[in-house]
């Protein structure tokens, strides 16, 4: 039992039962009872040390839930939500590793575009600064430009020595042609200004476009390229609020493709692989732009359909159906046709309804679909 005492208290009663059975105890209830406060001494450090890392989990899910909030980057929330989706129970160390390492990543990632801010906002500044001082430098020079210029041209009418006259006007073009060359450097200045904010600006755009597109492919289903779990959640919570607010429609469908296990076990995983693949590009082609197909898992999938009441929704994937399952889907050189069908629920949120309770009724309604022969969309039960 000593590798199971961790603090001292466990420690020091363990070696007290030691030295009881070593000095050849002849009381057996005591060394049972002995024995018993040892046992419940590690008993309640285990529980102790099961509410400590229950709760730094819990700290750890609660800072990954609220991170998006707190940091204004869109990509830094659908990261932290992928973190927080690997640290879920049971846990294992693997899980603990994978969440540690995407942490570092997130971190250094927000590092490198924190870090091209500040270098051009440094830049920003260093270059006002220099445009100021060569503005004033400019002026300056400008005004005793002026000056200079106006007492020439006094003593100009004033004089009728050709010599001095010609002295004076040789003198007014020098003092041109050096403000001109003046106002030239400073043209260059101001360009290459322009360059390098232009140039920072480009690198926090580029940077900032790297992080969305890996934040997009965190929410995508790797093989199908339609919407994961974490991309339908955050997709549905968008649209649900946007219909709440705007008071309009939106409606969801569940599709389960038809004998997809008869499928992978006739013809091969490749095949079965290829079939749903097919099935959201086809989805893709024929549904809006503002529609929305994710892959559940296996061969389950959901569209979410905005703007849109039940009774088109229905429509929607009638016409999906019948447009997949005339797909021809060939197996080998035989030309062997591969069966394409799926069933599915068809429903349209209701006020305040939450994602679990649309995804009960409108997989309720792609059971009967199923129960009927499978092969056809159902409507889902009214609010």
């Amino acid at each position: 039992m000593q590798p199971f005492c961790s603090q001292d208290g466990s420690r020091r009663l363990l070696r007290a039962l030691i030295a009881v059975v070593e000095g050849g105890a002849e009381q057996p209830e005591a060394v049972r009872a002995q024995a018993r406060e040892v046992w419940l001494a590690i008993d309640r450090e285990r529980n102790a040390d099961d509410a400590v890392r229950d709760g730094l989990v819990d700290l750890a899910r609660l800072l990954l839930d609220h991170l998006g909030e707190l940091v204004p980057q869109p990509w830094v929330g659908v990261q932290a939500g992928a973190i927080r989706d690997q640290l879920q129970a049971p846990l294992q160390p693997q899980q603990v590793e994978q969440a540690q390492n995407a942490v570092r990543d997130l971190l250094m990632r927000h590092s490198v575009l924190r870090k091209s801010e500040d270098d051009a906002h440094n830049t920003a500044k260093a270059l006002i600064d220099l445009l100021v001082r060569k503005l004033g430098d400019y002026a300056a020079e400008g005004g005793e430009y002026n000056a200079r210029l106006e007492q020439r041209l006094a003593r100009l009418q004033a004089s009728t020595e050709w010599d001095e006259i010609r002295q004076l006007v040789q003198e007014v073009l020098d003092d041109s042609r050096s403000m001109q060359q003046r106002s030239g450097e400073l043209g260059a200045h101001l360009a290459e200004a322009q360059r390098q904010a232009q140039a920072a600006q480009e690198r926090i755009r580029a940077l900032e476009g790297e992080l969305e597109q890996a934040s997009q492919q965190l929410q995508q289903d790797p093989l199908t390229g339609a919407l994961n779990r974490r991309g339908l959640d955050a997709e549905f919570e968008r649209m649900r609020t946007r219909a709440a607010r705007q008071g309009l429609p939106l409606a969801m469908a569940l599709l389960d493709l038809d004998h997809f296990k008869a499928v992978n076990d006739t013809y091969g995983h490749d095949v079965g692989d290829a079939v749903l693949k097919a099935l959201v590009a086809l989805a893709k082609r024929l549904v809006r732009p503002s529609d929305r197909v994710a892959r559940l898992g296996g061969e389950e999938f959901m569209l979410l359909l905005p703007d849109a009441p039940a009774q088109q929704a229905l429509l929607v994937v009638q016409r999906l159906l019948a447009a997949f399952s005339e797909q021809t889907l060939v197996h080998d050189a035989a030309g062997r046709r591969v069966p394409l069908s799926f069933s599915a629920g068809v429903a349209q949120l209701c006020a305040d309804e939450t994602f679990a309770a649309i995804y009960q009724r409108v997989d309720a309604a792609l059971l009967r679909a199923k129960q009927a022969g499978r092969n056809r969309v159902e409507p889902a039960r009214g609010c």
